[in-house]
């Protein structure tokens, strides 16, 4: 009993599988189509008179079953898809146990009642699985054989009709096997279909998302110069009109100028087009959908200031190389200029007119070199080697080693403490940390001097509201970056000093992104500049937890 039950289990359709229950369906019609048949042929006059009274009460008992059992099955089958396996085995039996008894009362197997387990077996194949198809096969052609036997041994038949009986059972097998054949190669299909339908709704959604995120404007236009699609991109470089699709004269007349012109001519326009106010400058290329001279036109509009800003950082690219190269080689002929000095100054018989040239060549021989260590350090740009720092602790100590390193004299740095008690860590490498402050900080001393007072300079850590990260504020209170130099301060070689030499704070900035970090430039309310240094924030860190904490309570983090 046991293995039946595991057989039975194994051989079950699941509720999902849609072919299953469409064969089901085409069997319950077909059953109705039979009651009805059998309806037609034993309620009217047809058969009343060829059989006796018994064997016509049984047929038309057995027709009244089959008119009841076959609505219900299709009914069921039909609105209430559950228990495939009942629905599916009790029909097989009853169509079996039906079939074989009308056999008894028509005459048996001359009548051709036989031949209607053919369309059975067949769905009974497109239903199970092999082996319980075959096992229904086998069921209808042991009870087949089984009443031919019994007619032979009544005297009913002969024994030529057991060859017959035995070819319609074979039968019976063909066309199980034929529908189970038919039946897993359709659900092939099914299941091919649907992955690919699947695959081709993936494959549309993603050139959607790639379209609609791509920076070049796309737009397709119709031969009555119609758009039907326009990305983001482009609906912003045509000046972000009110709907995305319509006339194209009515969207950018220009436009429509150099599509005509390229339909007309098969040339494009190579000048750049503003489409729109305040929006960059695009050059517009076209290209056909497919050979059809009337199929939807492909319109891209390339933005210009994008592909400058490209050519301008490979250009800079290029720069930083030969700069390196150039200031390489210039490095020994310099060494010697400024060795040359230093001994020529310590001449005797120097005059004192001469004495201060020889200063000025060492002056500008030292700024030199400072620009030429700039520019070694930038063209290297050297991977950083990040740690998690303990930003109190470690600015603590930066302040106590500056004056050791760098002449102060009345000026001051100070540290201020943050308000809360958070530990402020970041995730950092502390050399390439050490010389943006360092950088800063000498900034701060030599610019942040007012009305000849000492430097007064304070190195703040906190944690902002809205930062991901901490931050680092260097204070002074100079008399700040004029507004209309602001904007050019982090830009190379820009000084506001005859002595300088433009690259330091370019250098602090650079560094701070290979960090994943910003540095910018404040005006402080109080008087003098404050240079904003933003950090990531160390995974996992005592302070970077207790401070989202706070942010999902509705609190704000000291700053």
């Amino acid at each position: 009993m046991a293995r039946w039950a595991r057989l039975w289990r194994a051989d079950s359709i699941p509720a999902g599988d849609q072919v299953a229950w469409q064969v089901l369906e085409y069997l319950n019609l077909y059953r109705c189509f039979v009651a009805v048949l059998f309806a037609g042929l034993f309620f009217t006059p047809i058969m009343s008179e060829a059989m006796s009274g018994a064997d016509l009460r049984w047929a038309r008992s057995v027709t009244a079953a089959y008119l009841v059992f076959a609505p219900v099955q299709l009914l069921l089958g039909r609105y209430r898809r559950r228990a495939f396996r009942l629905h599916g085995i009790a029909g097989l039996v009853f169509d079996i146990v039906g079939i074989v008894l009308m056999l008894r009362f028509l005459g048996g197997l001359g009548s051709g009642v036989g031949t209607l387990l053919v369309g059975t077996m067949g769905a009974a194949g497109a239903m199970l699985t092999l082996r319980f198809a075959l096992t229904a096969a086998a069921a209808a052609s042991m009870a087949l054989l089984w009443q031919t036997v019994l007619d032979v041994f009544h005297g009913l038949e002969s024994m030529a009709v057991l060859a017959p009986a035995g070819m319609l059972g074979g039968a019976y097998f063909a066309t199980s096997l034929l529908g189970h054949y038919l039946a897993r190669r359709t659900r092939e299909s099914h299941t091919l279909a649907q992955r690919q339908s699947i695959d081709l709704a993936h494959l549309s959604r993603l050139n959607e998302l790639i379209v609609a995120r791509m920076r070049t404007g796309i737009l397709i236009v119709d031969q009555n110069d119609q758009t039907h699609v326009m990305n983001d991109a482009a609906w912003y470089l045509m000046g972000m009109p009110p709907q995305r699709a319509g006339e194209l004269a009515r969207l950018s007349p220009d436009l429509l100028e150099g599509l005509s012109h390229w339909r007309t001519t098969g040339r494009h326009q190579n000048q750049p087009l503003r489409l729109a106010h305040g929006v960059p400058e695009v050059v517009p290329r076209f290209a056909r959908l497919s050979a059809d001279e009337l199929s939807e036109t492909l319109i891209f509009l390339e933005d210009t200031s994008m592909v400058s800003r490209r050519a301008q950082e490979l250009t800079l690219a290029s720069l930083g190389r030969l700069s390196a190269t150039i200031a390489h080689e210039i490095r020994n002929p310099l060494a010697a200029i400024s060795h040359s000095a230093q001994l020529l100054a310590e001449s005797e018989s120097l005059s004192s007119a001469d004495l201060r040239l020889s200063q000025i060549i060492n002056r500008h021989c030292t700024r030199m070199n400072e620009i030429i260590e700039n520019v070694l350090q930038l063209a290297r740009q050297e991977p950083p080697k990040p740690e998690v720092l303990q930003l109190r602790d470690w600015l603590e100590h930066f302040v106590e080693e500056l004056p050791r390193h760098q002449e102060l004299g009345d000026s001051r740095i100070v540290m201020a403490r943050p308000d809360s008690d958070l530990d402020v860590v970041a995730l950092v490498d502390p050399v390439q940390l050490q010389q943006v402050l360092w950088n800063l900080c000498q900034n701060a001393l030599k610019y942040g001097r007012r009305d000849g007072r000492a430097a007064q300079v304070t190195i703040r850590p906190s944690l902002l509201d809205g930062r991901k990260g901490p931050v680092i504020d260097v204070i002074d209170q100079g008399p700040g970056v004029p507004e209309e130099d602001a904007d050019r301060i982090f830009q190379p070689f820009y000084t506001s000093s005859a002595d300088g030499t433009g690259l330091g704070l370019y250098l602090c900035r650079q560094l701070c992104a290979l960090n994943q970090g910003d540095l910018e430039y404040m005006r402080n309310p109080d008087g003098g500049s404050i240079f904003r240094l933003s950090l990531p924030a160390a995974p996992g860190a005592p302070g970077d937890s207790r401070r989202r904490q706070q942010e999902g309570q509705g609190l704000q983090p000291a700053g």
